[in-house]
């Protein structure tokens, strides 16, 4: 979880039973004094700067030297990116928005369990058989059919334990003849057939419940965070968003990229809490942030706006939402792509990719996130940043950098960005989230949206 001002845990939809907010502490630690390799406009080298991030560190550049043109493919993390264009990846919506539900492995384990009913049944056989009868394994054979009640249909259930009842009979024609004393184990095995298929039956109406829930909370997801277009002026676009949970696919991520007379603007946040007060302050965020890009001439005005916006949506709210706030990145590209210009407001640093080096963007001055704005000066540092054509700025919520594998070791994006990739978004994203799921065994703790940007030319 993200700590103090820092994070902000992604909301999800609770269909059914919205779940209580955790508590929040808004005192945010001292930023640490790292020094960092920075370039301006010009070239030259830029002092040390203070990280706005309680864990980010500037890194220095990695990786050989840049390879030359475009490669047709990269053999990345052990898996083959083709040419950027002339793919269609599984599960991605002609956008580029990709939704998963953050527990890639589930399919496959489910897989192995829908065999658990047939293997104790053959267990039960084999046991008997091995030790000549000695051992009741009655019991064995009527775990049978409530193994397979979660994992199998209502058929499977009842021919399970139809298999279970002829494999006990089997085993007891060839031990001895059949005595009545046999009609309480056999009896015993037709209740616990019949429980487990009830059992199967409830499961089942659960499961299509649970599916319309879902249902509805992706179409919630689509009409409140829309995807971005593929394209934008000079520059490619990519999207992802990457749900914790199953049971909801909505949460308090959000990500935004308009072309105004004034720029393109971008927009990339992070809401404190969870459930439908979540989402109330990620749709007033994306309205005030389409207002403003249209109409402020000056990235400043549109952070004002924004906190302005979010001052005045705690203002009317009670209860949990009175004490929302948002950690965010606002970007911009001027016309003629010279510069990229962002205000961090106590968001994860944004990183820039090109030539196979990583550079994390890391604002000079830290900044309260949106909604804390009374408890600062009112100032919004604004750092300026070289774009050169082919870079990828990929910006991320906590849900990636805060990633943690089964040890508690927090994911680093920076080294598995630091090789040569295609100037490609997807490419980009798809080798980020690859390394996410490897490093978290195939879940996350926290949603995660992302966003990557290339610049063409």
């Amino acid at each position: 979880m993200p700590e103090g001002a820092r994070g902000a845990a992604p909301g999800l939809l609770e269909a059914r039973f919205p779940e209580t907010i955790e508590s929040w502490p808004l005192v945010r630690p001292s930023p640490s004094v790292t020094p960092a390799a920075d370039t301006d406009r010009s070239g030259g080298e830029r002092p040390a700067r203070r990280s706005g991030h309680p864990r980010s560190r500037p890194r220095a550049p990695r990786g050989g030297p840049p390879p030359r043109g475009r490669p047709r493919s990269s053999q990345v993390l052990g898996l083959r990116f083709p040419d950027a264009g002339s793919r269609t990846p599984a599960g991605r919506s002609p956008q580029g928005h990709a939704m998963r539900n953050g527990r890639r492995e589930e399919t496959q384990t489910r897989q192995w369990l829908r065999w658990l009913p047939a293997a104790v049944v053959v267990g039960a056989f084999v046991l008997d058989l091995s030790i000549s009868g000695s051992v009741n394994v009655f019991p064995v054979l009527a775990a049978a059919p409530g193994a397979a009640a979660p994992v199998l249909s209502l058929r499977g259930t009842i021919a399970t334990g139809v298999a279970a009842n002829l494999t006990g009979l089997a085993l007891v024609y060839l031990e001895r003849t059949p005595t009545s004393a046999d009609l309480v184990p056999f009896t015993s095995l037709v209740v616990l057939t019949v429980v487990a298929a009830v059992f199967n039956v409830l499961l089942a109406r659960d499961r299509r419940e649970l599916r319309t829930s879902r249902e509805v909370a992706a179409e919630v997801q689509r009409a409140v965070l829309p995807d971005p277009p593929r394209r934008v002026g000079r520059l490619a676009v990519a999207s992802r968003y990457e749900v914790a949970h199953r049971e909801a696919a909505i949460g308090g991520d959000l990500f935004a990229v308009h072309d105004t007379p004034h720029g393109i603007r971008i927009l990339l946040a992070d809401v404190r809490g969870k459930g439908v007060e979540a989402i109330r302050t990620v749709n007033v965020l994306l309205g005030a942030f389409r207002e403003a890009g249209d109409h402020q001439p000056e990235l400043p005005g549109i952070v004002r706006q924004l906190e302005t916006r979010m001052q005045s949506n705690i203002a009317r709210a009670t209860g949990a939402e009175a004490e929302s706030f948002a950690t965010a990145v606002v970007a911009e590209i001027p016309p003629d792509y010279s510069v990229l210009r962002i205000a961090n407001r106590g968001h994860a640093a944004p990183l820039l990719v090109h030539d196979g080096k990583v550079g994390p963007l890391e604002p000079a001055v830290p900044s309260l996130p949106l909604g804390l704005g009374v408890l600062g000066d009112g100032d919004v540092p604004v750092e300026r940043f070289d774009l050169p054509v082919g870079a990828t700025l990929v910006l991320f919520t906590d849900g990636i950098d805060e990633a943690r594998d089964r040890h508690g070791v927090f994911f680093d994006p920076v080294p598995v960005l630091s090789q040569p990739l295609p100037p490609d978004p997807d490419t980009v994203l798809d080798v980020l989230l690859t390394a996410v799921f490897r490093h978290t065994g195939g879940r996350l703790q926290d949603d995660a949206a992302l966003l990557a940007l290339t610049l063409n030319e």
